[in-house]
């Protein structure tokens, strides 16, 4: 066993995984470019944030932030391979020609945070390596479904990983302490991380990015019932877990499906107008909730009535009156009758195409 190294030497390796796993631009700061790890450290996470939110937030265009999720991504790459660099070139040749002599620890950690196993294969633990793929392979399998087992596969990961570096034919004294803090720390990171996440699901928020994005839905708009909010040819974003933690307002535009018990099927998109208990009446073209009129500033032409003895109604428990905003050409509630809320998809929040049109409603 080999224990040697210049006191100034930093591990590349090393540098590549506190980017990867800990934060972007950990790696720079411990290679010395402090400066260059805190701007990393700010802007890749406020590119994500940013283009998460323009996506899944009322306002703003999807677009943008699709490109600035994408300039994160570009970034974070970017500040992980920056990370070797950065520690490469600090290092004297002393040091850079022990570490390409030998196998390098740090890369055998890295691989093995990969999937455990794999930086005993490439230190030549042939046997440790078969036994860490069976157990993840068996740990993944035998868990499935079951919560908090994805501690074991985890915990697997990071033995691995601390096991790796004390085996390897070479080690750097002063990093020892290191391997062991940065296992622990980020297995407890993953353990709080998971609470958190447990937390959240049980309150009804969403808990990571694919389902924040899975609560989005998309829908084309193929007729002019909801002229001129939205045009035929609008693509529109539908957040369908809004109404899982509030009720339905007056004024939203909702996405839902017809009632069963209608002649007609299909996915409507219209306003929602009276609210449970409320009372709804049609006069003159002017809409009356409550016996007062409704200021609308979304419709461009009075609603001429349809039914001649339609008169006040109220609108039953957990259902709402809906209308589209082009009265004179719109399939609702003076049709339909009333929509149960069961039957509401999810809440309108945002245009995204065309370019030009995108933007909150």
């Amino acid at each position: 066993m080999i224990d040697r190294a210049p006191q100034t030497g930093k591990e590349p390796w090393l540098a590549v995984l506190l980017t990867a796993i800990v934060f972007p631009g950990i790696g720079q700061i411990y290679a010395g470019k402090l400066f260059k790890g805190l701007i990393l450290a700010i802007a890749t996470p406020a590119l994500f944030g940013s283009g998460l939110w323009l996506i899944v937030g009322s306002t703003g265009s999807v677009w943008v932030g699709l490109l600035l999720l994408l300039a994160s991504n570009i970034l974070y790459v970017f500040s992980i391979f920056d990370a070797y660099h950065c520690a490469r070139k600090v290092n004297d040749a002393e040091f850079e020609a022990l570490r390409k002599r030998e196998k390098d620890p740090w890369f055998a950690v890295f691989l093995s945070r990969l999937f455990p196993g794999l930086g005993h294969l490439y230190i030549g633990k042939w046997l440790v390596a078969m036994l860490l793929f069976f157990l993840a392979i068996a740990i993944a399998i035998m868990s499935a479904g079951v919560p908090w087992a994805f501690v074991l596969f985890f915990g697997l990961l990071y033995l691995s990983a601390y096991h790796v570096y004390v085996s390897s034919p070479t080690r750097r004294p002063k990093s020892q302490r290191l391997i062991l803090g940065i296992c622990a720390i980020l297995l407890l990171s993953q353990l709080v991380n998971f609470a958190i996440e447990e937390l959240a699901s049980r309150a009804g928020y969403p808990t990571d990015i694919a389902t924040v994005l899975s609560i989005r839905q998309s829908y084309y708009i193929p007729s002019s019932g909801m002229s001129p909010t939205l045009q035929i040819g609008d693509r529109i974003m539908v957040d369908k877990a809004i109404y899982r933690t509030a009720s339905p307002q007056r004024g939203d535009i909702v996405v839902f499906d017809l009632p069963s018990e209608q002649e007609i099927e299909g996915t409507l998109v219209q306003r929602i107008i009276g609210l449970p208990g409320e009372t709804v009446e049609i006069q003159a073209g002017a809409v009356y909730i409550d016996g007062q009129p409704l200021e609308e500033n979304y419709t461009t032409a009075p609603i001429q009535d349809i039914q001649e003895d339609y008169s006040s109604v109220e609108v039953p428990p957990n259902t709402y009156y809906l209308l589209g905003d082009n009265r004179n050409n719109s399939f609702d509630s003076r049709f339909y009758g009333f929509l149960p809320q069961d039957s509401i998809i999810g809440k309108v929040m945002k245009i995204f195409w065309p370019i030009n049109r995108s933007g909150g409603v």
